[in-house]
């Protein structure tokens, strides 16, 4: 998505039809530009007479509203994007099924944390399928490589700390069309299309940026020791 006001809804990296059959090109049309495109809409609407966010990043905004609650329509902007945030991290977290599973860094993590991947699969879903009423479900991790499963209630969108992986939408509008009522088939179809190489990039070059924060925190710290 592009960096500052107005955003723009992003193209996808796959087609409509990619995803098929675990999710199909209306459903995920409808999705992709019905609620995605139209939660972009919002937030450009709120911000047009905030002319001194207009230069901010999406994230830099977010981390303005959550300093400053006080500002104006700072709960609207919040709310609307971090409902951003998590669309374009379902969106682009999918992709035509490939290997299925992921591998390097982010694998080690995932046997670390949760033992294998079916258990992971096993507790995410959990999570989800248990959330009341609608909402998110999110994998996580923090500057140390931990990663952690987080459900979000209907419209409670938390403030993430540290990195989103993957998000699932378990909204209905998310599957409605094509698994009226059943949202635990589309969560294990969702399974499917997960872009494992997409993740593991997050998760490497999150833990690289962190890593480099923490050498040039140790440095500061080393210099201000010599210099007492």
């Amino acid at each position: 998505m592009n960096k500052q006001y107005p955003f723009r809804l992003p193209p996808l990296p796959y087609g409509y039809e990619a995803l098929s059959p675990y999710l199909c090109e209306q459903q995920l049309k409808a999705h992709y530009i019905g609620h995605f495109g139209a939660h972009i809409d919002r937030l450009n609407a709120i911000l047009a007479d905030k002319r001194f966010l207009w230069s901010r990043p999406l994230g830099g905004i977010i981390s303005l509203c959550e300093r400053n609650p006080a500002l104006p329509s700072s709960a609207k902007i919040l709310r609307t994007a971090r409902e951003i945030i998590f669309h374009e991290a379902y969106f682009f977290g999918m992709s035509p099924p490939k290997s299925g599973r992921p591998n390097g860094e982010l694998s080690a993590a995932i046997n670390a944390c949760f033992r294998s991947l079916p258990e992971f699969e096993r507790e995410f879903s959990a999570v989800a399928t248990e959330l009341f009423g609608s909402g998110w479900t999110l994998l996580t991790t923090d500057a140390k490589g931990v990663l952690s499963i987080v459900g979000a209630e209907t419209h409670e969108l938390p403030a993430v700390k540290g990195q989103i992986l993957l998000a699932c939408d378990m909204w209905e509008h998310s599957y409605y069309l094509q698994y009226p009522a059943d949202k635990k088939a589309y969560l294990s179809n969702w399974f499917r299309v997960i872009d494992w190489d997409y993740c593991a990039r997050k998760f490497s070059d999150y833990n690289n940026i962190a890593l480099k924060g923490a050498e040039i925190g140790q440095k500061k710290r080393g210099f201000l020791r010599n210099l007492r």
